[in-house]
């Protein structure tokens, strides 16, 4: 029940922040949080996780181009590498899909700007990455 609390605390906190209205450009990942995501693994799905998840992650650059060509450095599954991107200023959420094909999404980011901090939050997961946009 505590854990239920925290993550209701951590996940309000985020709701209160805002959303930031430029999205182009390179974002650096300085931060992975997973302690949302990893609440009821055992020790091997954590080790599974950091392997899959969090060490590509770290230190990854979320490209979103003007033109909408998206691209993550970090290596996830079978992620393409042609992909679009379209942001919702009034929600705050990145959608991601295949660039020849827009009907299918890869990854929903939902962008929180609190306390001149960036976070991007992965709908699919809950993992919470904090953000540095990086000078261009």
């Amino acid at each position: 029940m505590e854990k239920l609390i925290i993550a209701f605390l951590f996940f309000t906190c985020f709701q209160i922040g805002q959303h930031p209205k430029e999205i182009v450009g390179k974002w650096s990942v300085e931060y992975v949080d997973i302690s949302n995501f990893k609440v009821k693994m055992t020790q091997q799905q954590r080790e599974l996780v950091n392997k899959s998840l969090v060490k590509p992650l770290t230190n990854a650059i979320f490209d979103f181009k003007p033109d909408h060509h998206f691209s993550l450095s970090a290596e996830l599954g079978n992620m393409p590498k042609d992909d679009y991107w379209e942001y919702d200023e009034a929600t705050g959420k990145i959608k991601i899909t295949e660039f020849k094909d827009r009907t299918s999404r890869l990854m929903e980011i939902e962008v929180v700007e609190k306390s001149n901090q960036v976070f991007f939050i992965l709908q699919e997961t809950s993992v919470v990455l904090k953000m540095h946009k990086k000078e261009s």
